[in-house]
Protein backbone atom coordinates (compact mmCIF):
# COMPACT_ATOMS: atom_id res chain seq x y z
CA UNK A 1 0.00 0.00 0.00
CA UNK A 2 1.19 3.52 -0.70
CA UNK A 3 2.14 5.89 2.06
CA UNK A 4 -0.18 8.91 2.59
CA UNK A 5 1.44 12.25 1.64
CA UNK A 6 2.16 14.64 4.47
CA UNK A 7 0.21 17.94 4.25
CA UNK A 8 3.22 19.73 5.76
CA UNK A 9 5.52 18.47 2.99
CA UNK A 10 3.05 19.46 0.26
CA UNK A 11 2.60 22.91 1.84
CA UNK A 12 6.37 23.36 2.01
CA UNK A 13 6.73 22.53 -1.70
CA UNK A 14 3.92 24.95 -2.62
CA UNK A 15 5.47 27.80 -0.60
CA UNK A 16 8.92 27.08 -2.08
CA UNK A 17 7.47 27.08 -5.61
CA UNK A 18 5.73 30.44 -5.02
CA UNK A 19 8.94 31.92 -3.58
CA UNK A 20 10.95 30.73 -6.60
CA UNK A 21 8.33 32.18 -8.94
CA UNK A 22 8.49 35.59 -7.24
CA UNK A 23 12.31 35.61 -7.28
CA UNK A 24 12.41 34.59 -10.95
CA UNK A 25 9.91 37.33 -11.83
CA UNK A 26 12.01 39.96 -10.06
CA UNK A 27 15.30 38.81 -11.60
CA UNK A 28 14.19 37.94 -15.13
CA UNK A 29 11.07 40.07 -15.44
CA UNK A 30 12.92 43.10 -16.79
CA UNK A 31 11.60 45.33 -14.04
CA UNK A 32 13.59 48.16 -12.59
CA UNK A 33 13.20 47.37 -8.89
CA UNK A 34 16.84 48.02 -8.10
CA UNK A 35 17.49 50.83 -10.57
CA UNK A 36 18.05 54.35 -9.24
CA UNK A 37 15.41 56.77 -10.56
CA UNK A 38 14.96 60.52 -10.45
CA UNK A 39 11.67 62.36 -10.80
CA UNK A 40 11.66 65.31 -13.21
CA UNK A 41 8.86 67.54 -14.42
CA UNK A 42 8.30 69.49 -17.64
CA UNK A 43 5.55 72.00 -18.39
CA UNK A 44 4.22 72.12 -21.94
CA UNK A 45 2.13 75.13 -23.03
CA UNK A 46 0.76 73.21 -26.03
CA UNK A 47 -1.53 70.20 -26.34
CA UNK A 48 -0.06 66.83 -25.43
CA UNK A 49 -2.75 64.85 -27.24
CA UNK A 50 -1.27 61.40 -27.83
CA UNK A 51 1.00 61.40 -24.76
CA UNK A 52 0.12 58.70 -22.24
CA UNK A 53 1.32 57.51 -18.84
CA UNK A 54 4.11 55.04 -19.50
CA UNK A 55 5.21 56.79 -22.71
CA UNK A 56 8.94 56.69 -23.38
CA UNK A 57 11.32 59.47 -22.43
CA UNK A 58 14.19 59.49 -24.91
CA UNK A 59 17.53 61.24 -24.93
CA UNK A 60 18.94 61.25 -28.45
CA UNK A 61 16.82 58.21 -29.25
CA UNK A 62 17.82 56.16 -26.18
CA UNK A 63 15.10 55.32 -23.65
CA UNK A 64 16.13 56.80 -20.31
CA UNK A 65 12.77 56.76 -18.55
CA UNK A 66 9.02 57.00 -18.87
CA UNK A 67 6.12 59.35 -18.23
CA UNK A 68 4.70 58.78 -14.77
CA UNK A 69 1.85 61.31 -14.64
CA UNK A 70 0.15 63.99 -16.74
CA UNK A 71 -1.86 66.81 -15.16
CA UNK A 72 -3.42 70.01 -16.40
CA UNK A 73 -2.42 73.14 -14.46
CA UNK A 74 -4.54 76.26 -14.80
CA UNK A 75 -4.24 79.84 -13.60
CA UNK A 76 -7.58 81.27 -12.45
CA UNK A 77 -6.43 84.88 -12.97
CA UNK A 78 -5.11 84.60 -16.53
CA UNK A 79 -6.99 81.49 -17.75
CA UNK A 80 -3.70 80.14 -19.10
CA UNK A 81 -3.05 76.43 -18.85
CA UNK A 82 0.05 74.29 -18.79
CA UNK A 83 0.35 70.54 -19.02
CA UNK A 84 2.54 69.17 -16.24
CA UNK A 85 4.34 65.98 -17.30
CA UNK A 86 6.08 64.10 -14.49
CA UNK A 87 8.77 61.65 -15.61
CA UNK A 88 10.86 58.98 -13.92
CA UNK A 89 14.38 59.02 -15.33
CA UNK A 90 17.09 56.40 -14.81
CA UNK A 91 20.38 58.33 -14.61
CA UNK A 92 22.29 55.05 -14.76
CA UNK A 93 21.27 54.78 -18.43
CA UNK A 94 23.82 57.38 -19.51
CA UNK A 95 27.46 57.77 -18.58
CA UNK A 96 29.38 61.02 -18.36
CA UNK A 97 33.13 60.93 -18.92
CA UNK A 98 35.91 63.47 -18.74
CA UNK A 99 39.03 62.70 -20.76
CA UNK A 100 37.70 59.18 -21.34
CA UNK A 101 37.35 58.40 -17.62
CA UNK A 102 33.85 57.91 -16.18
CA UNK A 103 33.23 60.67 -13.62
CA UNK A 104 32.15 58.23 -10.93
CA UNK A 105 35.59 56.58 -11.24
CA UNK A 106 37.63 59.79 -11.36
CA UNK A 107 40.27 59.79 -8.60
CA UNK A 108 39.68 63.43 -7.64
CA UNK A 109 35.92 63.45 -8.10
CA UNK A 110 35.46 66.21 -5.52
CA UNK A 111 37.48 68.57 -7.72
CA UNK A 112 35.30 67.90 -10.78
CA UNK A 113 32.75 70.59 -11.48
CA UNK A 114 29.47 68.90 -12.40
CA UNK A 115 28.09 69.72 -15.80
CA UNK A 116 24.79 71.55 -15.56
CA UNK A 117 22.98 70.09 -18.54
CA UNK A 118 20.17 72.65 -18.35
CA UNK A 119 22.70 75.50 -18.62
CA UNK A 120 24.26 73.59 -21.53
CA UNK A 121 20.87 73.63 -23.31
CA UNK A 122 19.09 70.43 -22.25
CA UNK A 123 15.40 70.81 -23.15
CA UNK A 124 12.35 68.57 -23.37
CA UNK A 125 10.06 68.52 -26.37
CA UNK A 126 7.26 66.34 -27.64
CA UNK A 127 8.05 63.92 -30.43
CA UNK A 128 5.97 61.54 -32.50
CA UNK A 129 6.54 57.89 -31.69
CA UNK A 130 4.06 56.61 -34.27
CA UNK A 131 2.35 58.54 -37.04
CA UNK A 132 -0.17 55.70 -37.41
CA UNK A 133 -1.38 55.75 -33.80
CA UNK A 134 -0.52 59.38 -33.04
CA UNK A 135 1.36 58.40 -29.89
CA UNK A 136 3.84 60.91 -28.52
CA UNK A 137 7.07 60.61 -26.55
CA UNK A 138 9.06 63.13 -24.55
CA UNK A 139 12.43 63.75 -26.16
CA UNK A 140 15.41 65.32 -24.41
CA UNK A 141 17.83 67.15 -26.63
CA UNK A 142 20.55 69.74 -26.17
CA UNK A 143 19.85 73.09 -27.82
CA UNK A 144 22.94 75.25 -27.12
CA UNK A 145 22.10 78.90 -26.61
CA UNK A 146 18.38 78.29 -26.16
CA UNK A 147 16.52 80.36 -23.60
CA UNK A 148 15.89 78.72 -20.22
CA UNK A 149 12.21 79.27 -19.45
CA UNK A 150 10.87 77.81 -16.23
CA UNK A 151 7.11 77.69 -16.41
CA UNK A 152 6.03 75.64 -13.44
CA UNK A 153 5.18 76.55 -9.89
CA UNK A 154 6.35 73.15 -8.60
CA UNK A 155 9.70 73.64 -6.90
CA UNK A 156 9.88 70.30 -5.11
CA UNK A 157 10.76 68.45 -8.34
CA UNK A 158 13.55 69.47 -10.74
CA UNK A 159 12.09 71.07 -13.87
CA UNK A 160 13.36 70.53 -17.40
CA UNK A 161 12.61 73.56 -19.60
CA UNK A 162 10.65 72.82 -22.77
CA UNK A 163 10.85 73.93 -26.37
CA UNK A 164 8.30 73.58 -29.15
CA UNK A 165 8.79 70.61 -31.44
CA UNK A 166 9.65 71.06 -35.13
CA UNK A 167 6.04 70.84 -36.32
CA UNK A 168 4.89 73.45 -33.81
CA UNK A 169 7.79 75.72 -34.77
CA UNK A 170 6.80 75.40 -38.43
CA UNK A 171 3.15 76.20 -37.65
CA UNK A 172 4.21 79.26 -35.61
CA UNK A 173 6.40 80.50 -38.49
CA UNK A 174 3.58 80.07 -41.00
CA UNK A 175 1.19 81.90 -38.67
CA UNK A 176 3.67 84.78 -38.27
CA UNK A 177 4.21 84.87 -42.06
CA UNK A 178 0.45 85.01 -42.73
CA UNK A 179 0.01 87.69 -40.05
CA UNK A 180 2.78 89.76 -41.64
CA UNK A 181 1.11 89.41 -45.05
CA UNK A 182 -2.27 90.50 -43.77
CA UNK A 183 -0.76 93.55 -42.01
CA UNK A 184 0.94 94.77 -45.20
Amino acid sequence: MSKKASPTTIGGFVIAAIALLVIATIIFGGSNFFERQERLVAYFPESVKGLRNGANVLFRGVRIGYVEDIQLQGDADTAKTLVQVTMLISPDRYNVTRDGVPLEMAPDEDDVEPIDLIDAGLRAQLGVESFVTGQLVVEFEIFPGSETVRRGPNQTIDEIPTVANNIQQLVERVQRFVADLTEN
